[in-house]
């Protein structure tokens, strides 16, 4: 991208930077200048220390409300006493030559309006928001010199890729990346993902039909004190001994420390929550499967893997969250997905609706999207599944019913 070295470039803080944050990127100034507002100190810390800790050599500079002049960012006689106070002072370190440029994207209003003639700049930055874009835009202004009028010069697509982590780390105090279930990596578990996918489909025969009502009643119901416990094949219905003792087989390929347990044509030796060195192929049959499948259906879909994470757990001052099950990074904006297989006689559908606000709530600007599938939709009734959906929307909670992957064009 071809532009004018910027020696100072002037960005108003506001709850959601990451336009702002591209920019920079892009542009790559000299000087960056955080104008930040009362309610805004939160957010310039966190912009701040990722602008630090990205590959740019600029400075970082904070301009602060000031104790005599607070800048809440909402009065115009306010604005104007810190404008003369505070801002004006601070920019006569600045020399005529500076090629200097503000970013007038965020803020309110009347602050964005009052800076654009507090200072003779070179170019005004303003990136409109067009979620339909890939790429993001800079349009880029001036102020006429002989009617003052603002004027439009050229629009600019900004090339400069953002790490998912480093947009993440806009909005929350720490980021952590867990591993992913590691049953992920077997080459043989994505076969079985979409096979218990499609035992889910009514009127299946699939030996996931017979397995998962036995599996769902140790684990959430009988909750046993010993690690393991001994099923005949008669424990089980909808399948033959023989279909169930082969199956099986597979399902204990999937976890080493599966070796140990006996399946043969009597029965099958089925680990408890107990059972910790099976942890791992227990979550992965109880629902991290599907979290799989819809990860790997984004990527056949099109989604390029760097806009995708898993096992990402994010803490703010406020709490410390659960790991989230996959963000998504499109143009330029966080989605959360929470994904839902299945939902036990014990659940609520209340409740998935609650771990996905519990993620995402605290960290202002992101898109929430709950990915469930449709035999979850298909337990519930009519009057049941309505008034989920409207209690989601007046929450700006996306719903999304897989029964394909299709389904999931929504989000590429």
């Amino acid at each position: 991208m071809s532009h004018s070295p910027i020696k100072h470039y002037v960005i108003l803080v506001s709850e959601h930077n990451i336009a702002e944050y591209q920019a920079c990127l892009s542009f790559q100034p000299e000087h960056i200048h955080l104008i930040i507002t009362t309610r805004m100190q939160k957010a310039a810390q966190r912009l701040q220390k990722t602008l630090e800790n990205s590959s740019l050599s600029s400075k970082i500079h904070l301009i602060p409300s000031d104790h005599h002049y607070p800048l809440s960012g909402e009065s115009a006689l306010e604005i104007s006493k810190w404008i003369e106070h505070v801002f004006q002072p601070y920019t006569q370190q600045w020399q005529a030559q500076d090629f200097c440029v503000l970013n007038m994207t965020g803020a309110t209003k009347i602050l964005s309006t009052l800076l654009l003639y507090a200072y003779p700049w070179q170019k005004i930055h303003y990136q409109p928001f067009l979620p339909q874009q890939a790429q993001l835009q800079v349009e880029q202004l001036y102020i006429h010199p002989t009617n003052n009028h603002l004027v439009f010069s050229e629009r600019t697509a900004l090339n400069s890729e953002i790490d998912l982590l480093n947009a993440l780390r806009l909005y929350a105090d720490q980021v952590k990346s867990h591993t992913p279930n590691p049953i992920f990596q077997r080459p043989e578990s994505i076969d079985l993902a979409l096979q218990r996918f499609e035992a889910q489909k009514e009127n299946s025969d699939h030996p996931f039909t017979a397995i998962t009502p036995v599996l769902q009643q140790l684990w959430f119901v009988d909750k046993p004190n010993q690690k393991t416990v001994f099923k005949s094949w008669q424990d089980f219905q909808y399948a033959t001994p023989t279909r169930l003792h082969e199956f099986f087989k597979q399902l204990y390929q999937l976890d080493e420390n599966a070796t140990t347990l006996r399946c043969d044509e009597q029965g099958v030796e089925l680990p408890t929550i107990q059972y910790k060195k099976m942890q791992n192929w227990r979550k992965w049959i109880s629902g991290d499967w599907f979290e799989q499948l819809i990860y790997h259906w984004l990527i056949q879909q099109g989604v390029a893997p760097q806009r995708l994470r898993q096992g990402v757990q994010i803490s703010s001052a406020q709490a410390s969250g659960n790991e989230t099950d996959i963000l998504l990074l499109k143009n330029n904006q966080l989605h959360f997905l929470e994904i839902k297989s299945d939902i036990s006689k014990q659940q609520s559908l209340k409740e998935f609706e609650g771990q996905l606000l519990a993620q995402s709530d605290q960290l202002g600007k992101v898109n929430k999207v709950l990915v469930v599938s449709d035999s979850i939709k298909r337990s519930k009734s009519t009057e049941q599944w309505l008034a989920f959906e409207n209690n989601c929307q007046s929450k700006q909670i996306r719903i999304i019913v897989i029964s394909k992957a299709e389904d999931l064009d929504v989000l590429i």
